[in-house]
């Protein structure tokens, strides 16, 4: 069976620069949800090391590198990964 295709008219309103205010507003506010849940984090280690992570934007190494000598790469991983299953 064939249906035939029908033209439809489309209106967009605004401009491309409400658009990107808004993105923009939108990420702003996203930003300070994702800090205000990391700054609520209650042990200090993982609040460190989730903040370094995912606001600071470390690799693993200078992650451990800033900890101190009590952790090593794979150990940050660890603790990232166990912090984020229990707080998120």
């Amino acid at each position: 069976v064939y249906k035939r295709q029908q033209k439809h008219s489309v209106s967009i309103e605004g401009t491309i620069e409400e658009g990107k205010l808004s993105r923009i507003q939108s990420l702003k506010r996203q930003k300070a949800e994702i800090e205000a849940a990391v700054y609520a984090i209650p042990d200090e280690t993982d609040q460190a090391v989730i903040s370094l992570r995912v606001l600071g934007r470390m690799d693993w190494g200078e992650i451990a590198a800033k900890l101190g000598y009590r952790f090593t790469l794979d150990g940050v991983k660890k603790r990232y990964q166990r912090a984020m299953k229990k707080y998120f």
